[in-house]
């Protein structure tokens, strides 16, 4: 699994048919862009890696050790990502409305993990949600949501 993977992220080009795969380059994808908003802010806080690891165990239904192995392959291509475009159109071409909801409220909430709402942070949440066709009233509930989780 990890050689498709890492074949995925070299390549991002089409996926083949097989749903398990396709599942698991979803899983990266939303990955990846969770650990481009724990970067966003050049900070990166214990609270926000805990909090990026826990949304992915409640976004996939994961255990602890897959999201930090999720963590890992995403952090390892987000150093190389070149455009936030390659990523959001794999979501959405496989993905629903809902996923994508959830998506930028996890962003939201790691964002926020640390007390600090950051500008960069906003500024790409908001780039993201665009990216992923989400309304902006969808984009101020996820951020009310996350917001009401951390006061």
């Amino acid at each position: 699994m990890l050689i498709k993977l890492k074949i995925f992220f070299e390549s991002l080009g089409e996926v083949n048919a097989d749903d398990a795969l396709n599942d698991d380059i979803i899983q990266h994808a939303a990955a990846v862009l969770l650990v481009e908003a724990m970067m966003a802010d050049h900070h990166v806080d214990e609270d926000e890696i805990q909090q990026l690891v826990s949304s992915l165990q409640e976004l996939f239904h994961i255990s602890s050790e897959q999201s930090e192995t999720l963590l890992q392959l995403a952090r390892e291509r987000q150093d190389k990502l070149v455009s936030l475009q390659e990523i959001t159109s794999i979501i959405n071409k496989r993905k629903d409305q809902t996923l994508k909801r959830n998506i930028i409220f996890a962003m939201w909430c790691i964002a926020l993990a640390d007390e600090n709402k950051d500008k960069y942070e906003e500024h790409l949440i908001r780039k993201v949600a665009e990216l992923l066709y989400i309304s902006h009233g969808d984009f101020i509930q996820a951020r009310l949501r996350a917001e009401n989780r951390y006061t």
